[in-house]
């Protein structure tokens, strides 16, 4: 297990922490959270890059926080790869070997598993994005770390070739066991690779544990707004309801007590009709209102619609909106369920 205890780190306008993390061993951990939020530095005194000004970093139980680098049993990829630019990629790989811990990999099976073969006698100059990463991987692979840290490694590479890299790293941790820490901003990645995560705000840890608590069960109105839900509101809380400041009364699952606070609703969980469900369904929520947006995102249509003088997003595919004739100025209901407002 990998252990942050305490750790702060000042930069001119910028300051990391206090962080607390735990990461648990053999897991592929994502470190999520906006750009300029203190991912990569939280790697880099992992990998003993930045030295903290307090705390301690501990690897397996052994403090390790005024350990050299090349002494933690840490790998590292950066998300330009970083290779030297004067070796052949058999160079590049085979560079750090002279201090790899036993036991490891095969390097011919590494070589194979990443497709690098025909590449081998070739410099960095003449390869392309992806198979720099792979390389980059392998000569990280090829030291037997214990951990192995991803600093954004898929940002520059196609969709073609950013799900494939996926595939092999997820090969690759299922094979070896190491545990993968990875920075990235590409919710895809998280979903797709991770078994648990964190989020970073600000310098500080803004939610960290499963991955699928974190995209679903989002702790606080930051967290909510980060992972997508969109629809996060101020409220008072009275009765079983949340009530909005233009008086919406939005119904809950459970008691939230008194007080004031916020909700969210994800936009998928919102659906949408052309006349009321009210008594036709379980959902208690139900709103009329007016589309004020429609915005083509991925393989659906993201809606803005006006209640009162809350604007709420929700989520359609084109089919629903070719058969339900929806433009601009089109009035519709909303409906959800209780079960689906988080509270904060």
């Amino acid at each position: 297990m990998i252990k942050l205890t305490a750790i702060r780190k000042t930069f001119p306008g910028f300051m990391l922490g206090p962080v607390n993390l735990e990461i648990p061993r053999g897991s592929f951990f994502m470190l999520m959270g906006p750009t300029g939020s203190g991912k990569t530095i939280v790697l880099e005194s992992i990998a003993g890059l930045a030295q903290p000004d307090t705390g301690t970093v501990e690897i397996s139980g052994r403090d390790v926080t005024n350990v050299k680098p090349g002494k933690r049993g840490v790998g590292i990829v950066y998300q330009d790869s970083a290779l030297f630019p004067h070796l052949t990629v058999r160079e590049n790989i085979l560079y750090g070997t002279r201090w790899a811990q036993k036991g490891g990999m095969v390097i011919s099976d590494l070589v194979e598993m990443l497709d690098l073969k025909p590449l081998l006698n070739r410099l960095p100059g003449k390869l392309s994005g992806g198979e720099k990463q792979r390389t980059a991987l392998a000569r990280a692979l090829a030291t037997n770390p214990s951990v192995i840290l991803l600093d954004e490694p898929m940002s520059s590479l196609d969709p073609q070739f950013r799900n494939r890299l996926r595939r092999e790293l997820k090969a690759i941790h299922t094979r070896t066991g190491t545990t993968f820490v990875m920075a990235t901003h590409d919710f895809s990645d998280a979903l797709s690779l991770g078994t648990a995560g964190a989020v970073v705000n600000c310098g500080k840890i803004e939610q960290q544990g499963d991955i699928d608590e974190i995209f679903f069960k989002p702790a606080t109105p930051f967290m909510a707004s980060f992972v997508g839900m969109k629809n996060v509101f101020p409220v008072k809380f009275q009765a079983g309801k949340a009530v909005t400041h233009d008086g919406l009364e939005i119904a809950l699952a459970g008691e939230s007590g008194q007080g004031q606070g916020h909700i969210a609703v994800s936009p998928q969980s919102i659906v949408v009709s052309n006349e009321s469900r009210r008594g036709h369904t379980s959902e208690r929520n139900h709103f009329q209102g007016q589309i004020t947006g429609i915005v083509r995102e991925g393989y659906g249509y993201l809606l803005d619609v006006q209640c009162r003088s809350t604007v709420f997003s929700a989520v359609i595919t084109p089919g629903a909106l070719e058969e339900l004739k929806l433009i601009t100025g089109t009035e519709v209901w909303l409906s959800w369920k209780a079960t689906s407002v988080h509270t904060y």
